[in-house]
């Protein structure tokens, strides 16, 4: 999930879940006074207070293309009028955020929606060198995206060696060439590919006016982000992640795998965000693991379970009990 806050009168978070298959829970932080009422404008009902500096909500599946939430304070009244507006980004890569560090395998870093005829300029802003040869450098790629993020085409690219910190890969988009567009990451002969090759990039561009039906595709007008915050995450293999039985009546299965030793807990929380079962299960053992939570007795309806290693996300699922 990422999340942006734009200042102003009206003060909103928005959140995107790039999940297209689950829920999922988002924590982040925001500088809207704690005791704020927070609605979501996107027809989603979500409701939320923020608390000690931070808006956690439930952000629905990426499920044609409605994984989004648009959290404002109450009452405000009037009608959205979605137009171009200028975007600069920055999108922080390391090892203990959901951006993972430069490796020598091609990643995607991040998606934009960008205006026809409109400059997009990606630059480089940091990364780390430590322990680089001659041949070591930052391979970036620009491609155009198609909606489903199953084809893109590659448009521009620039490699980066070590003292080419702060410089840029610029491309200029055509008419009727709005849409989306991603920029990908590589290393090339990184000393070693699981170290936390961490890197910094800004994005700035201009995000097109959009028709009023095609509201998902208007999301980033809605803010001029100097920022992006990303959740803590911890790596883990989400293939092995399992849930049954599911919808459940007794008892629910988790079975989850960890790739390093650390301290577990599991919490769940009904619809309206209420802890229902909050339970440490100590340090554990790499690798893998099962937890049996008895729900007989629980409301009738959907659920949510928040695996935590070390208080990091290892995931979110969601569950029905009936």
């Amino acid at each position: 999930v990422y999340s942006f806050q734009k200042n102003g009168p009206n003060p909103t978070m928005v959140y995107l879940n790039s999940n297209q298959n689950a829920d999922v829970i988002a924590n982040a932080p925001t500088s809207i006074p704690n005791g704020t009422v927070m609605v979501d404008y996107t027809d989603h009902n979500i409701t939320g207070t923020v608390t000690d500096g931070r808006l956690r909500i439930i952000v629905p599946a990426n499920k044609n293309g409605r994984g989004y939430l648009v959290m404002a304070p109450a009452g405000i009244t009037g009608e959205f009028v979605p137009g171009s507006s200028a975007i600069t980004q920055e999108w922080d890569a390391s090892e203990d955020l959901s951006i993972p560090p430069a490796s020598n395998i091609q990643q995607e870093v991040c998606r934009i929606w960008v205006d026809n005829n409109q400059t997009i300029t990606a630059a480089l802003l940091d990364y780390n060198t430590t322990g680089w040869a001659e041949n070591t450098s930052l391979h970036m790629e620009l491609n155009k995206t198609s909606l489903d993020n199953k084809t893109h085409v590659k448009l521009a690219s620039r490699t980066f060696n070590s003292n080419q910190k702060g410089q840029t890969l610029t491309y200029t988009t055509a008419a009727g060439g709005h849409g989306y567009y991603s920029i990908w990451v590589k290393g090339n002969n990184l000393p070693d590919s699981t170290s936390n090759w961490w890197f910094n990039l800004q994005n700035t561009y201009t995000a097109s006016k959009t028709a009023a039906e095609n509201f998902n595709d208007t999301i980033p007008t809605l803010v001029k982000a100097r920022k992006v915050f990303i959740p803590d995450t911890v790596e883990t293999n989400k293939e092995k992640l399992m849930l049954y039985p599911n919808p459940a009546q007794s008892a629910i299965s988790i079975e989850y795998e960890l790739i390093a030793n650390a301290d577990v807990r599991i919490k769940i929380m009904d619809i309206s965000g209420k802890t229902i079962f909050n339970r440490t299960y100590g340090k554990q053992a790499k690798g893998r693991h099962k937890a049996e939570v008895p729900v007989t007795g629980w409301v009738d309806g959907v659920y949510f379970i928040q695996i935590l290693a070390d208080d990091k996300t290892l995931a979110s699922l969601k569950f029905i009990k009936q």
